[in-house]
């Protein structure tokens, strides 16, 4: 049963043969697809609100989606900051602030994400905003969603 010396030359052939294929391959054409300037955001927290406001300051159009009905995430319900001892309403207001006044961000509160289907570059969001239902095409989403809070 057990052959070595066989078994090591059907491994030579086969690789050999994947050789010889490899040499026959012809590299696949490039396609390019225009992809749509904007970004669907899922997450009002602290990271979707800095992903929202980088993309917004490179000047492409955000759509920040939060359950809630406002923005800032477990945030919220933090005191104060561990490693500094500095108040997270204090940290938290500027960029909520920034948000809102922001030309290029529109803030979708108390809104849930129901449906996306589309591709890289092409994307058709369903969002839900208390029972309202509207879609938007989007080129990239980016998904900042579940902190918790570490409970020991």
């Amino acid at each position: 049963m057990r052959e070595p010396g066989k078994a090591t030359e059907k491994a030579k052939e086969l690789i050999k043969m994947g050789v010889a294929k490899a040499r026959l391959l012809q590299p696949l054409e490039e396609i390019e697809i225009p992809v749509i300037p904007s970004c669907l955001v899922m997450g009002g927290g602290v990271v979707g609100i800095s992903a929202a406001l980088n993309l917004a300051e490179q000047g492409f159009e955000v759509h920040l989606v939060e359950k809630e009905g406002e923005l800032g995430g477990t945030l919220l319900d933090v005191y104060k900051l561990f490693t500094t001892n500095e108040e997270a309403s204090k940290l938290l207001g500027p960029f909520v602030q920034k948000v809102k006044d922001h030309s290029k961000i529109k803030t979708h509160l108390s809104t849930k994400v129901k449906d996306v289907s589309g591709f890289i570059g092409n994307f058709d969001a369903t969002l839900d905003e208390d029972g309202k239902e509207s879609k938007l095409k989007v080129g990239t989403i980016i998904v900042a969603t579940g902190a918790e809070e570490l409970k020991p």
